[in-house]
């Protein structure tokens, strides 16, 4: 009986793993980028998907003092691309950012996209929503986002 309920529980994670479909991490490891291989719609030449974005922070960012850390990251996704650093500030709260839920629609043809919802969750299992007001933006080249458009617009 404990082998069969082993059984169980690790399809149900081995299922729970293929349906996000790793696009791409960040060179330093800091980022994932996945999509949602169940939610994807095709509606003529736009695409509907979720997509899913989690930070790997280290704990060594946490300074309990200081409401504004400053963190060095690599700008782009992947290896053949071309990489510049770049420093940002990231307030405290979002150091604690587990992952967010991104709802995009793709313009096939056009290079452009639109974010329509977005639902960050912390590592303290809060979380927050917002539909956004139709956040149309380019896929510019050598970025995620171009890479994001150039996998479902192939």
């Amino acid at each position: 009986m404990k082998s069969l309920l082993l059984l169980l529980f690790l399809s149900t994670v081995a299922c729970a793993q293929d349906r996000w479909i790793l696009v791409c991490s960040s060179p330093d490891g800091l980022i994932d980028y996945y999509y949602d291989n169940e939610s994807i719609q095709y509606e003529g030449k736009t695409v509907i998907v979720w997509e899913k974005t989690i930070k790997n922070c280290p704990k060594s960012y946490d300074n309990p003092n200081n409401d504004t850390m400053y963190v060095r990251l690599k700008h782009t996704a992947v290896k053949d691309l071309s990489e510049s650093d770049w420093d940002f500030i990231m307030k405290k709260d979002e150091m604690w950012l587990n992952y967010s839920l991104h709802k995009r629609k793709y313009y096939c043809g056009e290079r452009k996209y639109e974010l329509s919802f977005t639902k960050d969750v912390y590592m303290d299992g809060s979380n927050s929503s917002k539909r956004n007001q139709s956040i149309f933006a380019d896929a510019i080249p050598e970025t995620v986002g171009e890479l994001f458009y150039f996998t479902f617009c192939k």
